[in-house]
This record gives C-alpha cells, sequence and structure tokens, in this order.
C-alpha cells in the first residue's frame, strides 16, 4: 500500500530529475498514464487502490499540471472499481476505456470535454473474457483501440468505430497482449508497443495491420519477466519508448525503468 507517481523530466533523454512525486498517505496510486489537453496541459489517469489487500477497492483519478511539477487532483471520475485506464483526445473531445475490477467483466467507454467530468458514452462497451488495459488512437476520425483480456483464451481485441464512437466493430488479434499503447506515426503506420506472451514474455513493438486484424512483431526490447506497459512517442523523427522490465533486477518481484531511443 505504498504505491507512488514519479513525474521525471529530461531536456536531452539522457539526464533526468524528478519533476514531482504524488502520493496519498494510506492508499496506493497505481499505473499513471499521459495525456495532453486541448488547452495545452499535462493530464494523467490514475488509480487509488484502497485497503484492504485482501478486498481492495479501485478509485479513477486525474491529475493535471501546466509545467509537470505541480499537479491538481480530481476524484470520482468514474464508478467504485471502475478503472480509467487512459484517455485520448481528438477534436476536443477525450475517449477513454474504464474497466471493471474484482468480479466485474465490463469496459465502459467514458468521454470528456474538459478531463475533469467524464460520462459514459458506451456503458458496457465489451464483457466477454474480463476485458481490461486498453488504448485508443485516430487515423483521421477513425478511431482504433486495442483492448487486454484476462479470460480464456487470454487473446486481445481490436475496435475501430467512426464519429460519435457509439458503434464498434470488434476482431479478435489472437495473441495474448498486456499493458497496451498504439500511435498513428507521421507516415500513416499504425505503431504498438506492448507485452506479448507467446511462450517468451517481452516488451515488443508491432505493426498493426488494420485491415487484418494482425500484429506484427519489429523489435524485441531487452525485457523479460515482470515487464511492458510502455509510453510511446514519436518525435524529432525518433521513436521514443518507455518501460520497465525485471531483466537485470537479482531480487524478486523487483524491476527497473528503461528509455529506448530508436529510429525507423
Amino acid at each position: 500500500m505504498d504505491g507512488r507517481i514519479r513525474v521525471v523530466e529530461s531536456s536531452d533523454g539522457e539526464h533526468w530529475s524528478t519533476a514531482a512525486v504524488l502520493e496519498a498517505s494510506g492508499e496506493d496510486l497505481r499505473d499513471p498514464t499521459f495525456s495532453i489537453t486541448p488547452t495545452g496541459e499535462l493530464m494523467m489517469c490514475c488509480a487509488r487502490m484502497c485497503a484492504p489487500l485482501r478486498r481492495p477497492r479501485f478509485f479513477s483519478r486525474v491529475y493535471h499540471s501546466n509545467d509537470g511539477v505541480h499537479w491538481q487532483a480530481t476524484d470520482d471520475i468514474a464508478e467504485e472499481n471502475d478503472w480509467l485506464w487512459r484517455v485520448s483526445w481528438h477534436q476536443g473531445q477525450a475517449l477513454g476505456l474504464a474497466y471493471g475490477c474484482g468480479q466485474q467483466q465490463h469496459v465502459h467507454l467514458l468521454t470528456s470535454a474538459d478531463g475533469r467530468r467524464f460520462l459514459p458514452l458506451v456503458p458496457r462497451l465489451q464483457t466477454a473474457r474480463f476485458p481490461t488495459e486498453s488504448v485508443i488512437c485516430f487515423e483521421g476520425d477513425l478511431a482504433i483501440c486495442l483492448l487486454r483480456r484476462e479470460g480464456r483464451p487470454a487473446t486481445g481485441l481490436v475496435g475501430t468505430a467512426a464519429p460519435p464512437y457509439t458503434d464498434w466493430h470488434w476482431r479478435d488479434l489472437r495473441r495474448r497482449i498486456g499493458g497496451p499503447q498504439l500511435i498513428c506515426l507521421t507516415d500513416g503506420r499504425l505503431l504498438a508497443a506492448l507485452r506479448l506472451h507467446d511462450g517468451r514474455i517481452r516488451t515488443a513493438l508491432c505493426w498493426l495491420d488494420l485491415q487484418r486484424a494482425r500484429l506484427t512483431e519489429i523489435l524485441s526490447l531487452p525485457s523479460a519477466g515482470d515487464c511492458s506497459y510502455p509510453g510511446l512517442a514519436e518525435h524529432a523523427g525518433e521513436i521514443l519508448v518507455s518501460y520497465y522490465s525485471a531483466h537485470e533486477c537479482s531480487r524478486q518481484r523487483q524491476t527497473a525503468v528503461y528509455l529506448a531511443r530508436l529510429s525507423l
């Protein structure tokens, strides 16, 4: 119950320093994900896990900041035990999937105009095989979603929807994935970063073929065991991938954070 969020910053990608540490007494803050609002604010989604550990309760929280140092929290953005995993912005609208923790097997599609007040757009968007973590990106006005599932078989889904994003079409990726991230590159290709489970667990970069609903691995990053949950960005001709992994840690249940800088 001691999870906290550390925001780090760098001007060159090599030397990093702490910009802020966010914590809550008696609560475990976990799995922060970034976005940038239409007004230029940094926005962060995370979850608060509350005791007792044998039956924890989860609450979604968002933070906003103009400088990455000072953050303002907003709570009660989703129902108890509905975890807003990540949001993406398009045409002034935020879209994000909140998944049910515990025994609930569903994801709700939420929307917001300001990143502080969220409303259900499509309740129970998916219910099969315990859907959980997700990412939405946009190819023009087309919304594309990668969705992890934990049921059996635990294969991921890719979904698409046109405005107003209430009618979705889903296809099975036929691969088990974790912590998906997805961006549309400036050249139009869809690049995913995620954890792959196929006999060897690793953090991988994959092309997403939307027509065939197929992930094609192009690079396996140095990683193993407890790993992945990447951040992904295209900047100044490079692909930047932040992720964590246990492959260089000698102690059990210990990980380190890495940044990969790649050229395509």
